[in-house]
């Protein structure tokens, strides 16, 4: 637990540096053309004639766009932290939230655990390590397995589970896993193309100026090499949700996406009949990343468990 740190936003990958550089360029056409209009206002008409005065509020208004677009662009980069309104929303609510990355993801150090048991057994020894006696987990895909998991074995550690983004298994198509294993790009733009639910391939951003796209490039391609292969390995290794499930006394709510394609609300229904009393919630027009895509419904569907 020593070598774990907060998340971290991730950095603006070379793609997203070009759509800033693009953003720019437009800007300042933009603001040229309305200089240009401004000085020709000036020119045509006598110095004391209203071109003078719509030259200067042209002018002008070149100026207030400068300041505000450049405002905007520092803003949309710091848009990436919108995943975060979950945690926000707990931490100013009476709770004490972590937020942490497991060993060699983000900022924290160590080998990757090879395995969901493991990720599993590190986290009720996080939770002991930080003084607590019991925690609620929520995770997402991964590491809806790792709470789940968590919770069935260490149940006097959990007090309740929010699963985001959850099935009974988790396979990983082959090629997925050769590229990954072989450090190529491929797995991580399969991984972000199948992960988007539908509608944010069109666009209909609910966070303005956050291109989902481009984030999850931005998380995966900074990942350490060999860690997303052994993430994939681990999911597609573990077989033991449904019967783990009935060990889980703790309250549970599921969080799925209707259009998730990595692990579709269907496949989660057997492990939902699984745990006593859980409770499903399926966010329409969502697809994998439901903390991102649809922040609000995802937020509301874990406010009465967590």
């Amino acid at each position: 637990a020593a070598s774990v740190k907060f998340y971290r936003l991730a950095e603006p990958t070379k793609q997203w540096s070009e759509v800033m550089a693009a953003l720019v360029f437009f800007r300042v056409v933009n603001m040229g053309s309305l200089t240009l209009l401004g000085l020709a206002f000036w020119a045509v008409e006598m110095p004391t004639g209203p071109g003078r005065w719509i030259g200067l509020v042209l002018i002008a208004m070149t100026l207030l766009l400068l300041c505000v677009h450049l405002a905007l662009s520092s803003k949309q980069v710091a848009g990436f932290g919108k995943r975060v309104l979950q945690t926000r929303w707990f931490a100013h609510h009476d709770r004490s939230v972590l937020a942490v990355d497991f060993p060699a993801h983000g900022w924290s150090d160590g080998p990757a655990l090879d395995s969901i048991g493991a990720m599993a057994d590190w986290t009720a020894r996080l939770i002991e390590a930080a003084g607590l006696k019991q925690a609620a987990l929520v995770g997402h895909s991964m590491g809806a397995l790792v709470a789940l998991d968590c919770a069935a074995r260490h149940g006097d550690r959990v007090r309740a589970l929010g699963l985001c983004g959850v099935a009974s298994e988790m396979p990983v198509h082959p090629e997925m896993l050769e590229s990954a294993k072989a450090n190529t790009a491929k797995v991580q733009e399969l991984m972000t193309f199948w992960g988007m639910g539908n509608a944010l391939h069109k666009g209909g951003m609910v966070s303005p100026g956050l291109w989902l796209r481009a984030e999850s490039l931005a998380v995966l391609s900074a990942a350490k090499p060999g860690v997303i292969h052994s993430d994939l390995a681990a999911c597609n290794a573990y077989k033991d949700a449904l019967a783990r499930a009935p060990d889980v006394k703790c309250p549970t709510v599921l969080v799925l996406g209707d259009g998730d394609l990595m692990t579709p609300a269907a496949k989660a229904k057997p492990l939902a009949s699984a745990i006593a009393g859980s409770k499903t919630v399926v966010i329409a027009n969502s697809g994998h990343f439901m903390m991102v895509e649809r922040p609000d419904e995802t937020l509301e569907a874990l406010k009465a468990y967590v």
